[in-house]
């Protein structure tokens, strides 16, 4: 979608994070109070190396990562 706006992602960067998962985070999940969950936040970058999108996810833990990007 960003690229038929004009927006072409070049490059991505990820953080990955474990910790308890916050009171809305444990009802949206139905995880029990105090739950282990990941947090990956991955911002897109132009090839100006402008950031053009950041996105947040909460995932329930323990989990595996695996990760395959190609990107044009």
């Amino acid at each position: 979608m960003l690229a038929n706006l004009g927006h072409h992602t070049h490059r991505v960067i990820e953080d990955v994070e474990a910790r308890t998962a916050t009171a809305e985070e444990s009802e949206a999940l139905a995880l029990a109070d105090g739950a282990p969950v990941l947090t990956l936040l991955r911002v897109s970058l132009s090839h100006k190396n402008e950031p053009i999108e950041a996105s947040l996810m909460v995932m329930k833990g323990p989990r595996r990562l695996r990760y395959e990007m190609e990107i044009d």
